[in-house]
């Protein structure tokens, strides 16, 4: 495939968009996905996946180098004009663009399906990153379940500081999830911890790696550790990162 981009004018303010469709445009799944939606609910000019899917198809085409991501941030600035969110010439976050084409994605495809119980083909967002979790609730030290649940997530957002700690994603697929919220072992009176296995897998495994703002250096490596795992899981087509922070206050912060 060549090398093509998107184009970001001065005063546009598209970085955070192109860097959300590029990612998503190098997923060949998701490409092939998308072009396999034959009917959705549009929304004429405010529709994510008509503006999306034309842009795809502009970039398999094109003899230019880079393509204006004009119609498709019109289309996202209209669809989230009730929350003041990707408006014309503001800047705004990549990982929350990301997250909202998907979430916009599934809502066109699968209009009335709670995002957690979508299992439909035809939606794009599940189809190509939900995975099933097991979510469970463990003491460290005494090992004791307390809780468990089954969730279907389209992204796992896993700890840096856990992945350095377990030098990569083991072969279970099983991370901890960064939770505000803790519980105390009533046993060993230690705080457990909220951890998440995956029962299958997806054709790419989206990871949230999420950091405190100071370890902004440890990204780079915990994306080589990512990227090393797929040795030990060959049946990804891709893994792929975006990368989250939290601020001291526990919320997130931007990301890239």
């Amino acid at each position: 495939m060549a090398a093509i981009g998107l184009l970001n004018p001065s005063g546009a303010n598209n970085c955070f968009l192109n860097v959300a469709v590029e990612a998503l445009y190098h997923l060949e799944p998701f490409r092939t996905a998308l072009a396999c939606v034959r009917a959705h609910r549009c929304t004429e000019d405010a529709c994510i996946l008509c503006a999306l899917g034309v842009l795809f198809a502009n970039l398999d085409h094109t003899e230019f180098n880079s393509l204006p991501p004009d119609a498709l941030r019109a289309a996202l600035a209209r669809a989230h004009s009730a929350a003041a969110r990707f408006q014309l010439q503001m800047m705004d976050d990549a990982i929350d663009c990301f997250v909202a084409i998907l979430c916009d994605l599934h809502t066109s495809c699968a209009a009335g399906v709670v995002e957690e119980n979508c299992n439909s083909p035809a939606c794009p967002t599940h189809a190509v990153f939900a995975v099933d979790y097991l979510e469970e609730v463990v003491c460290p030290r005494c090992k004791r379940s307390f809780e468990t649940a089954q969730r279907r997530l389209s992204t796992l957002y896993a700890s840096a500081v856990d992945l350095m700690s377990a030098n990569g994603l083991p072969s279970s697929v099983r991370g901890t999830m960064c939770a505000l919220a803790s519980t105390v072992c009533p046993k060993c009176h230690v705080e457990t911890r909220r951890s998440l296995t995956a029962l299958q897998l997806p054709s790419c495994l989206c990871v949230g790696l999420v950091r405190v703002s100071a370890w902004a250096w440890c990204v780079g490596w915990c994306m080589g550790l990512l990227v090393r795992s797929a040795n030990v899981l060959p049946s990804y087509d891709a893994i792929f990162v975006v990368n989250c922070s939290l601020s001291e206050h526990g919320t997130r912060a931007r990301g890239d």
